[in-house]
């Protein structure tokens, strides 16, 4: 027969191993999430970069070739270039 001793060391160490699986299953559940939230903010951090990219550096080449196709369009109707 087992004695009141025995079962309640048992239970405690039955206690114990389920007790330290939780923890590594939270730790484990934790840092899946922190990588996820990671990878969220670095994609969040990269779009507000190129955005942040296009609205302080305007890309000038874009308005050169207008201007071109302004003057040429003005020479070949004779009037005179823009100064």
């Amino acid at each position: 027969m087992y004695n009141l001793t025995d079962i309640s060391d048992k239970v405690r160490s039955s206690m114990e191993k389920g007790t330290d699986a939780m923890e590594k299953l939270v730790e484990k559940l934790s840092n899946t999430e922190d990588k996820v939230e990671c990878k969220k903010l670095k994609k969040e951090l990269e779009e507000e970069r190129v955005s942040n990219t296009f609205l302080q550096r305007p890309n000038e080449a874009i308005n050169v070739p207008i201007e071109d196709e302004k003057s040429h369009v003005s020479e070949s109707r004779g009037s005179p270039p823009n100064l």
